[in-house]
């Protein structure tokens, strides 16, 4: 989170005392630094001086663990209730710092929150890059949370069955994949290919994948562990001049089924895809050809 160093923050004293004065810096510039130890120093004993010795007890105090990341969380939250109590103060905050929005935790067992999040992370690094994500306290002083912020901005992807020529185009791409790469994605029905109607989202494509209860090896060795429902394409991608983007998308997206963006089983198996279809230029060729076709007769 962004340091202000400037800004100078009010709560209230122990037991009716004069207000304690917290610099801003020392209470949303983390994660913590070594190099600001006496920082960090000040803001314990500040703090512990402003909530007084009890409260401390009860709600901040770690005696069993380490200090870390999660630790400054309830400080962080208890600061941010004190703030929400004056709407003046409120107001100044949310004047100084209008880019914040509010991401609660969510974690990856929780599949649709957890695919709704990414999808909106990567809307707000594309659309609001001046944003800044920070704890679900500053709910309270009126901050939008980021999924909400996301659909208001229509930033979800919406996806729809293809129409028109969409359909014509769709089916250029199945067969492509069919003849370059029988057999790759092992031996399941080919997924049903929908459309992601959204203008602003900010994945070109998107899948569902279900773990397969016997993962299945395919021709090149690679294991197929995902089984999936359907994939999708962006419409933006349904014209004249992108083929390319539209194949590689849907490449992309079909080989999840052997592991999520991140894990080596998907990096290896693009590799080993791109090796293969390196050898069908011919193919690939004529494939762009008819899609060239197919939207110049729907013009």
């Amino acid at each position: 989170m962004h340091a202000d160093t400037q800004t100078q923050w009010q709560i209230a004293g122990r037991k009716g005392g004069a207000p304690e004065t917290i610099p801003l810096n020392l209470v949303v510039d983390y994660p913590v630094r070594w190099s600001r130890y006496k920082v960090l120093r000040d803001l314990l004993q500040n703090f512990y001086d402003a909530v007084g010795h009890q409260a401390w007890k009860q709600r901040f105090s770690y005696t069993r663990r380490r200090y870390d990341f999660s630790s400054w969380y309830p400080v962080i939250k208890y600061l941010i209730e004190r703030v929400a109590d004056s709407a003046e103060q409120t107001q100044r905050w949310r004047d100084k710092h209008p880019g914040l929005l509010v991401a609660e935790s969510v974690k990856r067992n929780q599949l649709p929150e957890y695919n709704r999040r990414r999808q909106a992370l990567d809307w707000v690094r594309q659309e609001r890059r001046g944003s800044r994500l920070v704890q679900d306290g500053f709910y309270k002083l009126g901050y939008p949370r980021l999924e909400t912020a996301c659909e208001q901005a229509d930033g979800f992807s919406r996806v729809r069955e293809p129409q028109g020529v969409e359909v014509d185009l769709i089916r250029i791409l199945e067969e492509l994949t069919a003849t370059v790469l029988d057999g790759f994605f092992g031996n399941d029905p080919i997924p049903p290919c929908k459309v992601i109607d959204a203008g602003r989202a900010a994945w070109e494509g998107m899948t569902v994948t279900l773990r397969m209860s016997e993962p299945r090896k395919n021709l090149d060795g690679l294991t197929v562990r995902y089984r999936l429902p359907w994939v999708a394409l962006k419409s933006s991608a349904m014209t004249k001049c992108g083929f390319p983007r539209a194949w590689s998308t849907y490449l992309h997206e079909r080989a999840h089924c052997f592991g999520g963006d991140q894990s080596a089983a998907f990096s290896l198996a693009l590799t080993h895809l791109l090796q293969t279809t390196l050898r069908h230029g011919p193919d690939i060729a004529r494939a762009e050809a008819r899609w060239v076709e197919a939207c110049e007769r729907q013009s």
